[in-house]
């Protein structure tokens, strides 16, 4: 009997040995590129979007002259870089993306915060190839247009969505459509700041579910709000509070009825958090506080969380090797605790001592 109880007490501890920590846990952070001031892209901004095995994104400085900012294109094993567009390079040309590309077949569409005729930034699309470059539309502030877009565009239909930090009556910023033609630009609402009940300084882009695009806004601590296509029905879901995130400077990404997103401040290092919260403004969670460093991100700005295959990918402003930013990906799928692991052991040793008619 004491042999088979040492035989069983052994099973268990190799059993817990290995569940604990004797084998690699699987890792839910990797980087996946890193930004160096020795190549010609630094600082990123924005979300990455997916196309196939390619993922596509922007920085806000590159490494010629005009420092106006890229287009990249990197594999989602991390191989494979390579710039498609540097800006700043022909007169009136965007500059300063400060925000990700939207994928509508080859086409990829964006916004810039400066730059065109207007110098108040630019709708543009260019082809997944490089090919293709033309500006839909120049900003040009004031009452009846934006100023300084600085959210990713939403593809609906032949429609594009998208917000502006300033213009509009109040000067506080704009949701917006345009036709992917170029035609039908229209202000969709105008901002009328916190103490109206509204938000102020949307920063990021617009999701659609239905009839209903979902966003964010900067005013006060920052806001999570809803809006009809059509321009009504505003209404604040969330306003951030100490303790949680603070500055929204994303993209939301939808997913079901949760919503995730990202702040710029917020959590134990102050250099901002990826959360999630449900379409009803109820169930906000922190999923990961960013705390910089080689093996971490930090500030991640105008970004919006990719979700493919249960992970979530992304970009960070700074941080990584060099401190110029990095690529990651988040597994949403969590690994059990050590109670948990010990649990499940322990329940495996009783049932196999049951089974054997011992107590």
């Amino acid at each position: 009997m004491k042999a088979q109880l040492a035989r069983w007490t052994a099973g268990f501890m190799v059993s817990t040995f290995l569940l604990c920590g004797g084998t690699a846990r699987a890792q839910q952070f990797e980087l996946l590129h890193s930004f160096t001031i020795g190549g010609n892209a630094r600082w990123p901004e924005g979300s990455l979007t997916l196309s196939g095995s390619t993922l596509y994104g922007m920085t806000s400085y590159n490494g010629s002259d005009n420092g106006d900012g890229t287009i990249f294109k990197i594999n989602t094993d991390g191989t494979g870089f390579s710039l498609l567009r540097d800006f700043g390079v022909v007169s009136l040309d965007p500059r300063i993306p400060l925000n990700s590309l939207t994928l509508g077949g080859s086409t990829l569409y964006g916004v810039s915060s400066g730059g065109g005729a207007g110098t108040d930034g630019t709708v543009f699309k260019i082809d997944t190839d490089g090919t293709g470059f033309s500006k839909l539309h120049e900003f040009y502030g004031g009452a009846s247009d934006g100023q300084s877009p600085q959210g990713p565009l939403l593809l609906s239909g032949s429609t594009l969505y998208g917000t502006t930090q300033y213009g509009g009556d109040n000067d506080i910023g704009t949701v917006f459509k345009v036709n992917t033609d170029g035609t039908g630009f229209t202000l969709l609402h105008e901002f009328r700041g916190w103490g109206n009940g509204d938000g102020s300084r949307p920063y990021g882009a617009l999701v659609l579910s239905g009839s209903t695009l979902y966003g964010m806004s900067q005013g006060g601590a920052g806001r999570v709000f809803k809006l009809n296509t059509d321009g009504s029905g505003y209404t604040n879901l969330h306003s951030f509070a100490v303790g949680e995130g603070a500055v929204p400077n994303g993209t939301l990404t939808l997913n079901g009825s949760t919503l995730y997103g990202y702040t710029t401040q917020g959590g134990d290092s102050d250099y901002g958090v990826l959360f999630s919260i449900q379409t009803d403004g109820s169930g906000y969670t922190n999923l990961h506080e960013f705390a910089g460093g080689v093996a971490d991100g930090m500030w991640p700005k105008n970004d919006a969380p990719l979700l493919a295959d249960g992970k979530l990918y992304g970009m960070t402003r700074s941080g990584g090797s060099a401190n110029y930013g990095t690529v990651w990906s988040y597994n949403l799928v969590p690994e059990p605790s050590t109670s948990l692991l010990l649990a499940v052991g322990l329940a495996g040793l009783m049932a196999r001592r049951r089974r054997s008619g011992k107590r």
